[in-house]
């Protein structure tokens, strides 16, 4: 009976999914695709994937196209070797971008910044405001939710201060830059677990081409910072699940892989919140693979070691006493706040609404008139208007192939004045270079071709009768379009979990290239990247 209740809800969530991701391609080609170069170059990739796949399943052309593709001549040595250059040749590359494309920290950045400086030169949070315009002066109690980047960045900046005596603007882009990287490192990891080394290589591959993870090793913020517990704690949710399958013996090792996540997942979860839906994701995913004895098990160890340690990190940060408890009390802003948001417009950040809740009193009555206002909103809308709005969110999160990090990086010194000396990187990354649109329609394309991908991800899982690894990919994802749908969104806020978007990527470009489309009925042929089913 309940075999029969796990198989169903598969099926049910495949085609949600699909139907879902359908949508979000359909949504982001309405923008992408105003650019003519984007529609171009992205029907031309299609195209030339087509071909080559109608290629491959021609009798008379596999030898010669076998022979093209010199992917399938190399070993599984080789493949490591190819993959650790690629790795060591993408950190050079993204030390240099970091570092002709460091900008003036500007909104939340600055503010975070500037306040882990002020604590690395006094080793406490006494003066943490010097430095900032007046407006911040409250805002670590408003904002809890940075208090972990604030942590990190505060201890990082302290060490180098007393080691060096000084803060280099290029010592928070190494940071970043290493979490950055360790995150493709991972990404690999996971992938060579749901395909095959081959698999994994093109996945990694594709991390090399993904420019975001060189444009925002200059934009050390959270949502690069989080992004190594993102795959970390994936992946160790799925060496415990694969203990479980592969010896009963070997449960204690599931057992201590899913509390080493559970880990991963609490300090990510500290440092952006949304990392918590990696959590959810894990929990059913757990519970459609295993049988109930060690489930519950399973569950119960990853959800203690997350919000054990979750409770260990927000005690510690209590005790570095940033905030009063009397001024918390008086400005925190309530997590109605960020549901208030986006229930407006595309649901982006709004001036007006953050003004809207910084003065409607101490945190019970924000919280009151946040629900006030949700609940006008949504009468107002109605259905149809609700339904409208939603698709607008969607569309508004997932059609920016750039991820908003032009908004970020600036040509501005540290006196807020236009750096006149420029260089070539800014040309392309920032809205009034001179290469701008170069980099934009590579963008979008590329994130075009990666949605595209992932649609056929999801459509090729209709046809899977049982969960397996990509199951937790696509539930997370899944998690995270449901999560931006009611929450304060924007494309910045994906960032975190692009690791996943490639793999799902991947594994819609694998399962396409070796299925039965386009394949004569009498002949078959291996796949030439499958190594392992799912």
């Amino acid at each position: 009976m309940m075999n029969k209740f796990k198989l169903k809800s598969n099926v049910v969530f495949g085609y949600t999914f699909a139907v879902i991701f359908s949508l979000i391609v359909i949504g982001a080609s309405t923008v992408i695709f105003k650019d003519i170069y984007s529609l171009f170059f992205t029907a031309l990739i299609v195209f030339l994937f087509m071909k080559a796949k109608i290629s491959y399943n021609n009798e008379h052309l596999v030898k010669k196209v076998r022979t093209q593709i010199r992917i399938l001549h190399f070993n599984r040595q080789q493949l490591i070797l190819m993959a650790v250059i690629v790795v060591m040749a993408m950190f050079i590359m993204q030390l240099i971008l970091g570092y002709f494309l460091i900008s003036t920290p500007v909104t939340d950045w600055m503010t975070i910044d500037t306040i882990a400086k002020n604590f690395a030169k006094d080793g406490n949070f006494d003066n943490m405001y010097v430095g900032l315009p007046e407006g911040r002066s409250h805002y670590m109690a408003r904002y809890t939710n940075n208090n972990g980047i604030l942590i990190m960045l505060s201890f990082y900046y302290r060490a180098i201060y007393l080691i060096f005596g000084s803060i280099s603007t290029f010592a928070p882009v190494i940071l970043n830059t290493v979490f950055i990287n360790v995150s493709v490192i991972f990404t690999f990891l996971i992938a060579k677990k749901i395909f095959s080394y081959k698999g994994a290589f093109l996945t990694l591959f594709c991390c090399l081409l993904f420019l975001p993870y060189y444009t925002y090793t200059a934009y050390y913020y959270s949502d690069s910072l989080s992004i190594p517990f993102t795959v970390i704690s994936i992946y160790f949710i799925i060496k415990g699940q694969e203990k479980i399958k592969q010896n009963k013996h070997d449960f204690h090792l599931s057992v201590i892989y899913f509390c080493i996540s559970g880990i991963f997942i609490a300090i990510g979860f500290v440092i952006k919140g949304s990392i918590l839906i990696i959590l959810v994701g894990a929990v059913v995913y757990i519970f459609l693979c295993g049988n109930i004895k060690k489930t519950l098990i399973s569950i119960v160890y990853i959800l203690l070691s997350t919000f054990i340690f979750i409770f260990s990190i927000n005690t510690f940060i209590s005790s570095m006493n940033i905030v009063s408890q009397e001024e918390l009390y008086a400005q925190k802003f309530p997590v109605q706040h960020w549901l208030m948001m986006g229930l407006n417009g595309n649901g982006g950040f709004n001036q007006k609404d953050a003004s809207f809740t910084a003065h409607a009193g101490n945190y019970d009555q924000k919280k009151q008139a946040n629900i006030q206002k949700i609940q006008e909103r949504i009468s107002s809308m109605g259905f149809d208007g609700m339904t409208k709005h939603l698709y607008r969110k969607l569309i508004y999160t997932w059609s920016d192939g750039t991820y908003y990090i032009q908004h970020h990086l600036n040509r501005l010194d540290i006196d807020g004045q236009r750096i006149e000396d420029e260089n070539i990187f800014f040309e392309f990354v920032l809205n009034d270079g001179q290469h701008y649109e170069a980099f934009r329609t590579y963008s979008g394309v590329y994130h075009m071709c990666m949605l595209i991908a992932m649609c056929l991800s999801g459509y090729f899982y209709l046809r899977k009768k049982r969960p397996d690894k990509i199951t937790l990919i696509h539930g997370i994802i899944f998690g995270v379009i449901l999560f931006f749908s009611v929450w304060e969104t924007r494309s910045r806020y994906l960032y975190n979990f692009t690791p996943l978007f490639l793999i799902t990527a991947v594994d819609g470009i694998i399962l396409f290239w070796n299925s039965e489309f386009f394949k004569p009925k009498q002949h078959t042929k291996a796949g030439i990247v499958h190594e392992n089913s799912h």
